[in-house]
């Protein structure tokens, strides 16, 4: 198997540089450095010599220098500043670096094993219709991550989150469950509809109180892990996410995991997390809601106050 060029410009320097130690019956260890920015690739410190040798380390490293020829993916050689510095020949290097990559193929810039578990999510778009431009960018920038971590030697799982529990969400399932489409979506599919049903019952939550308590209700029921309100949230959720990773496949883009936010509203862990945050000293009340303040963390303007628990006890 070829190996990685750089290796291989280092070995042929090494063994030209041991040769020279040799021939001037210097006997020292090849230990090559990378050379400081603008003084070549790789550096022979002669500082160490010095002492034992009882001579300057400049005059040390011209002597070496002298002794070595450019051959192989070595360029040029020089003495500067008390260091032997080697150029190495960009063409050798390009020509080893191409067979490399023909030879190991997929497994070409792989690195070592880091014995290092990464959890990296990302997309997570709201599951309440097709994914658009913007949408699109964060799998794409998720994904690119999650490769290159892999190929660095990192044990790598990637999930989305899906917010099955927020308000979008929960006006989109109040279309599906009480509403009839007022005409069909172009194109036959249940995110397109699902689109559809969002639109026309956010319009009625707007025009009509009573649908917009109903929506307010439903929205406090599923935070409260009502199973019934839970499972029409989930359901609606399923079929926009199926077509959102029916997408993702086309670009090659897949998820080893899902994690439902619903999930953490039925096993209590969002109540446990709010009473934790309700007992934090940078917590406040106003009028039944719950903030914290966070101008202490350095954090001003509207951020300032963070709510987490609305009045009506939703979060």
């Amino acid at each position: 198997m070829a190996q990685d060029p750089f290796k291989t410009f280092k070995e042929q320097t090494a063994k030209a540089l041991s040769k020279a130690l040799a021939e001037l019956g210097i006997e020292a260890e090849p230990t090559l450095d990378r050379a400081p920015e603008g003084m070549g690739d790789l550096a022979f410190p002669c500082f160490p010599l010095a002492k034992r040798m009882r001579r300057a380390p400049v005059v040390i490293a011209q002597e070496i220098a002298s002794k070595i020829a450019p051959e192989g993916m070595i360029e040029r050689i020089e003495a500067k500043g008390g260091y032997v510095n080697f150029h190495v020949r960009f063409e050798d290097l390009a020509q080893v670096a191409l067979e490399d990559a023909v030879a190991r193929k997929d497994e070409f810039g792989k690195g070592e094993p880091k014995g290092v578990r990464i959890l990296l999510e990302h997309t997570s778009a709201n599951p309440t219709g097709p994914l658009h431009v913007g949408r699109a960018r964060n799998p794409i920038i998720g994904d690119t991550v999650a490769r290159i971590l892999r190929m660095a030697g990192y044990d790598v799982t990637t999930e989305f989150y899906v917010n099955d529990v927020g308000r979008q969400v929960v006006i989109m399932t109040w279309g599906v469950k009480h509403l009839t489409l007022e005409q069909e979506p172009e194109r036959d599919a249940d995110h397109y509809r699902h689109v559809l049903f969002y639109q026309q019952a956010n319009k009625r939550a707007e025009e009509d109180p009573e649908v917009l308590a109903q929506v307010d209700q439903m929205l406090l029921k599923l935070e409260h892990g009502d199973e019934e309100t839970v499972k029409l949230a989930r359901e609606a959720c399923e079929k926009v996410l199926a077509a959102i990773t029916e997408s993702m496949k086309r670009i090659n883009i897949s998820y080893d995991g899902f994690t439902w936010e619903s999930t953490f509203v039925q096993n209590g862990t969002v109540d446990k997390v709010v009473e934790k945050l309700k007992a934090s000293e940078h917590c406040r009340e106003v009028d039944g809601a719950y903030h914290l303040e966070l101008e202490s963390f350095g954090i001003s303007g509207r951020e300032t106050k963070w709510v987490f628990t609305r009045a009506d006890g939703t979060s």
